[in-house]
């Protein structure tokens, strides 16, 4: 049975808190936020940065006209609030009832300035955040509905499970609602897309926010991701990776070759 392995860190949970946790975390107490909350507030100076214990997050920002867009979402034993403009980009709200650690810039960037393995976490941080939000960005530009639903479905099972298989089970822990608002379409058709994944067999809904995934390689088929390269890219024996192109790339996928209608001529 074959294994999705990221090339890149994804955020699974612990990739900082291994390097971080024994110099910054043990002796910082745990604030608890219910859901709803907002940990911290857009244009707000960026004074601390967190880390999330347990719960889901949302970075959110409202248009003027009313309308809000979630940009991602944190997870479990991941770090939020880094920021390198001086204040926060996005306010962010608790998805679920949350536990956070905090820990102020200014200790850190002590703590960073003595300790190499510190600065290197928070560099890595910084690049997998900017590396995340083009591919969600490529997403959104060039990617059908059901595909955005699928990469979204992805990429939450990775930085779930760190490992994505067959039979791979995490939850999809924000309403339907946020799924929406972060991939640009509706809820109807947010559902509509999970539901046609369900019936055609690559997933399992047996909870509506319990997944596991049936056809790890249909999955990757109907985001239109090449699970051999990219974020989704497969590490491993160069035989392992050829397999994975081969079962991935023999699936059905739409063309994105759109018709044109043939123009006759007409003498002048």
């Amino acid at each position: 049975m074959s294994t999705l392995q990221p090339t890149i860190p994804h955020g699974k949970p612990g990739f900082l808190s291994q390097s971080l946790n024994s110099s910054l975390l043990p002796d910082l107490p745990t604030e608890r936020f219910v859901a709803g909350r907002a940990i911290l507030w857009e244009g707000d100076p960026s004074s601390d940065v967190f880390y999330l214990v347990g719960g889901t997050l949302r970075y959110c920002r409202v248009l003027l006209d009313g309308r809000r867009m979630i940009s991602s979402f944190a997870l479990p034993g991941e770090f939020f609030g880094l920021s390198s403009m001086g204040r926060y980009l996005f306010t962010i709200e608790a998805v679920s009832d949350c536990r956070i650690q905090r820990l102020s810039t200014g200790r850190m960037k002590v703590l960073a300035s003595r300790a190499p393995h510190v600065h290197g976490a928070i560099v890595d941080a910084l690049r997998v955040q900017y590396y995340q939000m083009h591919t969600r960005l490529l997403s959104m530009l060039h990617k059908s509905a059901e595909e955005r639903v699928a990469h979204f479905v992805l990429d939450i099972g990775q930085r779930t499970t760190g490992d994505l298989d067959n039979g791979s089970v995490f939850c999809l822990s924000m309403p339907r609602s946020d799924i929406a608002d972060h991939l640009g379409l509706t809820v109807e058709t947010v559902c509509r897309a999970l539901t046609r994944l369900k019936r055609d067999g690559v997933l399992k809904l047996d909870r509506p926010n319990r997944v596991i995934i049936n056809d790890l390689a249909a999955l990757c088929a109907r985001a239109a991701e090449d699970p051999t390269t990219g974020d989704l890219g497969a590490s491993g024996s160069p035989a392992r990776r050829g397999d994975w192109r081969r079962e991935a790339l023999s699936r059905p996928r739409p063309s994105l070759i759109r018709k044109t209608t043939k123009l006759k001529s007409h003498p002048n």
